[in-house]
């Protein structure tokens, strides 16, 4: 997903502001995953795709499990629902390392039992199915995302959490934001939630540290700016 969304930011977002604050370290997702059991948790620390999700999905079938740690930039939009799905079946909780982006936020999070943040989790969006380009692109006739679209129909009715989560920030944007984006002088790699909107979207399960949720605004030093809840867009969804 992360290969069709880079067109779509560069039309559509920028950064408001050209240094933003609080950046972050993360793993190597790609050159160095993490995937094995430690008691009773699978850990997830990788980029979401067919290879590790076999990996995990194996020492799944292999352990009693009751939680997924998870720390991850995203990934396939057919292997982030697969682990979802194996999320749901489980009944497990999620626990969120420093960053769950991309189809990680939009199926784990709203999968798990219950999901515990740690005070710099940063939770990510940037785009679905249901982004401006895809919907015209249905409307129109083009069938190529269809399958995509029916997948994550059936997977947000599942989970009751709206579908509008994973795009309502590209309407939130300003102008300011798109022109320095463009620039590339202040780029954005998506936006975020607080937590009373992301209640407002269907998230009952979402419990924050005790002693607060703070998280970073960068990742790899790419903006990520706060969005607000919505039930509709500027564009139809199909």
């Amino acid at each position: 997903m992360k290969q069709f969304f880079v067109a779509s930011w560069v039309l559509l977002l920028s950064a408001c502001s050209a240094v933003p604050e609080n950046p972050v370290t993360l793993h190597d997702y790609d050159n160095a995953p993490e995937i094995y059991i430690d008691g009773s948790t699978l850990f997830y620390v990788a980029r979401i795709s067919e290879e590790n999700n076999k990996v995990a999905f194996e020492l799944a079938a292999d352990h009693q499990i009751t939680a997924l740690y998870i720390e991850s930039p995203g990934g396939l939009v057919s292997q982030g629902i697969a682990l979802a799905r194996l999320v749901m079946d489980q009944g497990l909780d999620v626990y969120v390392g420093p960053l769950c982006a991309s189809s990680c936020a939009n199926y784990i999070l709203p999968a798990g039992k219950q999901v515990y943040l740690q005070p710099d989790s940063i939770l990510g969006w940037h785009g679905s199915s249901y982004q401006k380009d895809v919907s015209n692109a249905l409307s129109n006739g083009d069938e190529r995302y269809r399958e995509w679209r029916t997948m994550e129909e059936q997977f947000f009715t599942d989970v009751q959490v709206s579908q509008f989560v994973t795009v309502c920030g590209f309407d939130d944007a300003t102008l300011m934001d798109k022109w320095l984006h463009g620039l590339g002088i202040a780029p954005i790699v998506g936006f975020t939630y607080s937590l009373d909107q992301l209640e407002a979207f269907g998230f009952s399960n979402i419990i924050a540290p005790v002693e607060g949720w703070n998280p970073p605004t960068l990742i790899y030093g790419e903006k990520v700016f706060q969005a607000e809840y919505c039930d509709s867009m500027s564009w139809d969804l199909e």
